[in-house]
């Protein structure tokens, strides 16, 4: 991996950071399995955790800014319930194979992007009461794969007739939990195992993410439109799958 190739990988983590509060994990796993097929699924997940973790924190801060009081009440809710399914699935995501987890991240990310092409424009005739329980099923798909789930969780929330300003704060915050617990789980593991952190993506990534992610969620506030961010969601699904097959079968 070269030196250029992470900064711009960084430049389009941050803005999808900014742009959809995902954190760009669907886009950090398949582009290190793309760019270095010596690189193990787990190593991926791993260093996207750490991206995440990094790239998120701007989009984060502009969403305390904007709506606190609905942030806070978030972390009040669901995290004491989220933190352990979190953990478990990060552990589950190191005791499984590499195949197997590729083949679980090709699946959700198909099925993603369909779901996201079927309910497109649409909105369910009943609002959702509480965000717990999609906030939980998001995160521990999010933490088994190193995606975050936030993917998954606005276009669900959007369909519930959540707000979009409610959906990517909730996504932001959900995309930073996963990523803080999947960077610890993995840390301990690092130490336990000796397996092997990718510090140098982490660190050339880091430079760029989180300045563009926060300008960038600020732009999605009040210059693109709810329709465009759909779209950019269900592209980036429908690539992220298609990254994942090609490096894993045809490299």
């Amino acid at each position: 991996m070269t030196i250029l190739e992470l900064i711009l990988l960084g430049c389009i983590l941050g803005a999808l950071s900014g742009f959809l509060s995902i954190g760009g994990g669907i886009v950090a796993v398949p582009a290190l399995l793309l760019i270095d097929p010596t690189i193990s699924i787990h190593e991926a997940i791993s260093t996207s955790l750490h991206l995440m973790l990094i790239s998120i924190a701007g989009s984060v801060v502009q969403h305390f800014k904007s709506q606190k009081e609905f942030m806070l009440e978030i972390i009040y809710q669901s995290w004491l319930l989220q933190i352990p399914l979190i953990v478990g699935a990060v552990f589950l995501a190191i005791a499984l194979p590499d195949i197997v987890l590729k083949i679980i991240l090709i699946s959700l990310l198909t099925i993603g992007g369909f779901f996201r092409i079927a309910f497109f424009g649409r909105q369910s005739q009943y609002q959702i009461r509480s965000l717990k329980l999609s906030m939980c099923i998001s995160s521990t798909m999010g933490a088994l794969l190193g995606i975050g789930g936030a993917i998954f969780l606005v276009p669900w929330l959007r369909y519930k007739q959540i707000s979009v300003k409610v959906a990517l704060g909730a996504a932001a915050l959900n995309t930073f939990l996963v990523s803080a617990m999947g960077v610890i789980v993995y840390q301990i593991n690092a130490l336990i195992s000796h397996s092997r952190i990718l510090w140098v993506p982490i660190i050339v990534i880091s430079i760029t993410s989180p300045v563009i992610a926060y300008f960038c969620t600020k732009i999605a506030f009040t210059q693109i439109k709810p329709s465009t961010i759909d779209v950019i969601g269900t592209v980036m699904l429908f690539l992220s799958s298609s990254m994942v097959i090609y490096s894993s079968f045809f490299i």
